[in-house]
């Protein structure tokens, strides 16, 4: 279900009526990976090979549940998603930088997170979070 007006042109941003729903649609292939994902993530700590008291934890929890919202349509096409996305992968970073020391892999994680939230918040400010990418 495509919520762009027929006569917007391809190149402009349109944005969600406020009357209309963010959770319509399932998308069941995005909703099938983040199910998978999360399942995964719940092993790894279950299983012990991620610490119950590491960052990481954090991190993987924000991230699943992110994923799992993003199954649903049209919300994953929102601003609001793309901020959620970049915030938890920035605060994963953050986390993982000031709790267990400098490491290339949370820097990246932090440091595109980061970039991702002030394109899309930026973004998200100026045609509202509602806004479509």
């Amino acid at each position: 279900m495509s919520h762009r007006p027929d006569d917007a042109p391809d190149d402009q941003q349109s944005e969600l009526p406020p009357d209309a729903p963010l959770f319509d649609e399932i998308a069941p292939l995005r909703l099938a990976v983040a199910v998978v994902f999360a399942a995964f993530a719940i092993y790894a700590i279950v299983s012990g090979w991620i610490s119950p008291t590491s960052p990481d934890v954090v991190g993987v929890v924000l991230l699943s549940i992110v994923f799992l919202v993003g199954g649903f349509v049209p919300f994953n096409s929102t601003l609001a998603y793309y901020v959620s996305q970049s915030a938890a992968f920035m605060l994963w970073g953050v986390l993982r930088l000031s709790i267990a020391g400098f490491d290339l892999i949370p820097l990246l994680l932090g440091g595109f997170g980061a970039v991702g939230l002030v394109v899309y918040g930026r973004r998200a400010l100026r045609d509202g979070f509602r806004a479509t990418v």
